[in-house]
């Protein structure tokens, strides 16, 4: 550990330079994959082990570990949770272990080795639960979005240009109707993106244009994930969009569609008030379903508000 600090910050003159500096990179790196496992990370594989009646005991350790996990520490949890979970735990535990220990791994002072290529890799292999692909996808748009905050400051990131170009048209395929509840993933993604490009002036890898267009498609379709359709129609709210206006007055009143999506088209509604949609608000705000009342009131209020 002390030659591996020396190498990094020794001064001309200490006397030790000239020793650390003539090893071989590779004697190093080796070294350092040689070095032992903290044993808070290694009581942690243990716990995995157990199955789900360790999970409340796990996430505790998990969020126990410190901030400043070496490099080599942060790619032991890195294995763990990239590892099919021991036979015990179901999806949805699992799946809540996995985003907390990728959220203790990219809010650390020092990530994995390789750790955006191995979230692209998990994003990507289509024998994994699809709520582990889409944590996947979640983890790197959020660094995706922290990069092009400040780009400079970004670079420790995306170390590798190509791995980031990869992660951007990873992000790109997954806005494409078709991906199930991938695409909602990637709609949030993609909207945080556009805005940290906004907040730092730096161009955006894809329009808020090209955001809508893609949520449009999404909406339309009624063989898509209700989830994805959910998420797309909140999202051309969000950017003002009436591309399903039309759409959403009649979804709002069909009885035969899924609440949460009616009450999301009430909500896109009540972005464009228009006095031609009061008896039909009106009508939904006295509903004795609180979840189709509620965006209705608010919807009623912001007419009155423009009245």
């Amino acid at each position: 550990m002390g030659a591996a600090l020396c190498l990094a910050g020794c001064r001309e003159g200490d006397g030790k330079k000239e020793a650390t500096a003539s090893r071989a990179p590779e004697m190093v790196r080796q070294e350092s994959r040689q070095a032992p496992v903290l044993p808070a990370v290694l009581e942690l594989g243990k716990k995995m082990k157990e199955g789900q009646t360790a999970y409340d005991a796990v996430r505790q350790g998990m969020f126990s570990l410190p901030r400043e996990l070496s490099r080599h520490d942060a790619t032991a949890l890195l294995d763990l949770l990239m590892t099919p979970p021991a036979p015990g735990w179901n999806e949805l535990g699992w799946a809540a272990i996995f985003n907390d220990g990728l959220n203790v791994l990219r809010q650390g002072v020092n990530q994995p080795e390789g750790f955006m290529e191995r979230l692209l890799e998990c994003y990507r292999d289509e024998n994994r639960p699809a709520v582990l692909r889409d944590y996947a996808l979640q983890h790197f748009g959020t660094q995706l979005a922290a990069y092009y905050h400040n780009p400079e400051n970004g670079k420790k990131l995306f170390p590798k240009a190509e791995v980031r170009q990869q992660a951007e048209e990873a992000l790109r395929r997954a806005l494409l109707p078709g991906n199930g509840t991938t695409m909602g993933t990637a709609c949030n993604v993609a909207d945080d993106i556009i805005t940290a490009c906004k907040a730092s002036g730096t161009p955006a890898p894809f329009s808020t244009d090209e955001l809508c267009r893609s949520c449009k498609e999404t909406v339309l379709s009624s063989t898509e994930n209700i989830h994805a359709r959910i998420t797309a129609l909140g999202m051309l709210g969000r950017h003002e969009s009436p591309a399903a206006l039309k759409e959403a007055r009649l979804w709002m009143m069909d009885e035969e569609q899924p609440v949460l999506f009616r009450a999301a088209a009430i909500a896109y509604v009540g972005k464009f008030p228009a006095e031609n949609d009061r008896a039909a608000l009106n009508t939904l705000a006295a509903d004795t379903d609180l979840r189709l009342a509620q965006p209705a009131k608010k919807s009623l209020a912001r007419l009155e508000g423009r009245s």
